[in-house]
């Protein structure tokens, strides 16, 4: 069994510190990675879905809806969706550009999962392996640590520290929420298409 680097003990130390078991970290975060392209998908489908739905339904009708208290609730619950899809995704673009500020191979390990996991057409590995100019061992290691440390970035630190306990979505706080993020999502670009990393 290879021996852990330096980085992969710090990682374990502080997240066990947390309370948080490291192997299910890593094999939650190598899930997500995985699973982040489609995550992006499924959100800008929900999301084009969403449009046609509130054209059809009257988009005066469920806003007055929303102000009166009285919210239609199956397309409530579809929005409630989106929001949480669209905050995973935004805790997700965090703990990248954190992980990019890491001292030493901050740039390193954001350049192997940006390429790997984050672009539209992510490379294979024999592909990384021409690109990054560093030897099969090395790259491997690096793409372990990499893993890791975006993981404990994420589970340690900015789910944490951006959930707040003392929000409660009460139905006021749920119309309330819903009807700002309704607004921001149908007006914002950047809500209508999942952020590609790329250092290019």
């Amino acid at each position: 069994m290879r021996r852990q680097t330096g980085i992969l003990i710090k990682v374990n130390h502080s997240l066990k510190r947390m309370g948080i078991c490291p192997k299910n970290a890593l094999h939650n975060t190598k899930l997500l990675l995985k699973q982040y392209r489609q995550i992006c998908w499924s959100f800008e489908e929900r999301l084009s879905d969403l449009d046609k739905e509130i054209t059809g339904f009257g988009s005066l009708d469920f806003f007055v809806g929303l102000f009166e208290g009285n919210p239609n609730e199956r397309m409530t619950s579809k929005f409630s969706t989106a929001y949480d899809s669209r905050i995973l995704i935004h805790y997700i673009e965090k703990s990248m550009l954190k992980l990019r500020e890491y001292p030493k191979f901050g740039e390193t390990y954001y350049f192997i999962l940006n390429k790997l996991y984050f672009l539209e057409h992510g490379l294979t590995e024999q592909e990384m392996l021409e690109n990054i100019h560093m030897e099969r061992s090395v790259y491997y290691g690096r793409k372990k640590e990499a893993i890791a440390l975006f993981g404990s970035i994420l589970w340690g630190f900015i789910i944490p520290v951006n959930r707040n306990p003392n929000f409660i979505p009460t139905k006021s706080r749920l119309t309330h929420r819903l009807l700002y993020d309704i607004i921001l999502m149908l007006a914002k670009y950047s809500f209508r298409s999942c952020s590609r990393f790329s250092l290019e």
